[in-house]
């Protein structure tokens, strides 16, 4: 990692647990992807061979494995501190990868139709860079995702890394109302992945060296994919969280709304990867859906009425409430808490749960009951 200051985080000596060869030992590779000048045929990333962790990893010493692993923790941990507003996270994790990583960082989203993708948040370390760049920008609003390599990474949905180019093959290949920006800045080398997770590609990651810059390897791209979905699990939860929201305020409790309502509802509920409880003011378990049904092991049944933190363990309890007081109490939006679920069966599920209340509809601002989006993060933690 290039320019990173590692005093603010300690990576746990159990990290390195994973079985990925170095190459500083034995039967590891020396990197042999980052030759520039790359033919076009070669830019398509080869991922269905090996896990993203493994290839972040693998090629790296120990010591760059480290803080690669260092920069990944922190920056999941940035993501979700900011994913209750999906265009401040964008923000911050553009400025992140741009500041460690090296070049210009560019988030794109898909509008809400498909049919374009917008800039939703960009950063450059050079003010004349991001100056220029903003210029383009006021004249663009969408983008075709036929036009440019990110459309090509949006409509495939596979990453993108071209190690090396020249400033006439970036300017060929751009979106037409960057080819000037690309003929100012020169291209040195670009790595592009797709926002991706369990609803399909939402957007794409792209950094841009320009003139002088560094070359991108296999393992910026495979961080990238990395960063690319977490930043995808965080826009899902946050779509979901505000849809939930809408629809609860509308709808009250079961039996209580409008038919279409109920049938927006019931279709986001029932749907969702995410485990979903609805729990009145003092937490007490109203509506759960089959994903925390099977996350848990109980049936609905079971859950009605239990009180949520039946299910936490007791060493995350008081954590768990806390959270959940500072969402009822108004001093927050959202609250979200990592911590251990008890399955029926007595094993232990690590989740990411967050919690978000639903206003009154008689307009005094107070609560009418309080969600709950659960993630189940148990592979997350066996990892790192």
């Amino acid at each position: 990692i290039r320019n990173c200051d590692w005093s603010s985080d300690v990576c746990s000596s159990d990290l390195m647990t994973e079985e990925i060869r170095f190459k500083d030992e034995p039967g590891g590779k020396q990197n042999t992807e980052d030759t520039p000048g790359a033919g076009k045929s070669g830019r398509r990333s080869e991922h269905s061979q090996r896990k993203p962790r493994e290839l972040m990893l693998a090629e790296l010493s120990r010591e760059e494995a480290v803080r690669r692993l260092q920069l990944f923790h922190r920056l999941t941990r940035l993501i979700n501190d900011g994913s209750h507003n999906v265009e401040r996270m964008a923000q911050a994790v553009a400025r992140f990868l741009s500041k460690q990583i090296g070049g210009m960082a560019v988030i794109m989203l898909f509008t809400p139709d498909k049919e374009n993708y917008r800039v939703e948040a960009y950063y450059d370390p050079d003010p004349a860079v991001r100056a220029s760049f903003e210029k383009v920008l006021q004249d663009v609003n969408h983008i075709p995702p036929s036009q440019g390599w990110a459309g090509e990474v949006l409509r495939t949905g596979e990453p993108m890394l071209v190690p090396g180019i020249s400033t006439q093959e970036a300017q060929r290949e751009a979106v037409p109302s960057f080819v000037e920006f690309a003929g100012n800045i020169g291209i040195e080398s670009l790595v592009i992945v797709p926002i991706k997770a369990h609803s399909g590609t939402l957007g794409a990651i792209s950094l841009t060296s320009h003139r002088g810059g560094v070359h991108y390897t296999k393992a910026d791209e495979a961080l990238l994919v990395e960063v690319g979905y977490r930043v995808a699990i965080a826009i899902e939860n946050f779509t979901l969280i505000e849809s939930l929201r809408n629809e609860v305020a509308v709808r009250g409790f079961a039996g209580e709304a409008l038919a279409a309502s109920e049938e927006r509802f019931l279709s986001v509920f029932h749907s969702a990867y995410f485990g979903i409880k609805v729990m009145d003011l003092v937490g007490t378990l109203l509506e759960t859906n089959e994903a925390f049904q099977a996350m848990s092991g109980y049936t609905e049944q079971e859950l009605i009425a239990m009180q949520f933190y039946d299910l936490v363990h007791p060493e995350d309890v008081p954590h768990a409430l806390k959270c959940f007081e500072a969402v009822k109490l108004g001093r927050q939006p959202y609250a979200r808490n990592e911590h251990r679920l008890v399955h029926r069966d007595g094993s232990v599920v690590w989740v990411r749960t967050t919690f978000a209340g639903v206003k009154k509809r008689d307009g005094s601002g107070g609560l009418s009951s309080i969600f709950g989006i659960v993630e189940n993060i148990s592979e997350q933690r066996q990892a790192g």
